[in-house]
């Protein structure tokens, strides 16, 4: 609601800038978040076009779209779900876990693109300044 009052205070110049630094910077962190945890270059998209918009809606987070994604094209196989007491225990099963590297994709995804939007926030407040 502050940011659409922003956005009309502003004038159509500054409202575009704010977008495209909200879009830009939201994106990119969770896009990071992806990468870090190797993710498949669809579940980045995913993560990086997901992230403005769900970040400001409470109830969608842009890690489940990378999530869904990364499991739609790794899909977990029953072994996985099996083993996954004994993956998580060790750091190289986390990798090797299917299953355990979806969530993690999405829990890294949902931490990074936080942040970008606590980051954007304090870019677009000093850009109104």
């Amino acid at each position: 609601m502050i940011l659409v009052w922003v956005m009309l205070d502003s004038g159509v110049s500054a409202s575009l800038d704010i977008l495209s630094t909200w879009f830009w910077v939201t994106g990119i962190s969770a896009a990071v978040g992806s990468i870090v945890c190797l993710a498949h270059p669809f579940s980045i998209l995913a993560a990086f076009l997901s992230a403005p918009l769900t970040t400001l809606h409470p109830l969608l987070a842009s890690g489940w779209f990378a999530g869904l994604v990364e499991a739609m094209i790794r899909r977990p196989r029953v072994s996985d779900l099996e083993s996954i007491t004994d993956d998580i225990s060790k750091f190289s099963g986390l990798w090797r876990n299917r299953l355990a590297r979806i969530l993690l994709i999405m829990a890294a995804t949902n931490l990074t693109g936080t942040i970008g939007a606590l980051w954007g926030i304090k870019v677009i407040a000093a850009m109104i300044n």
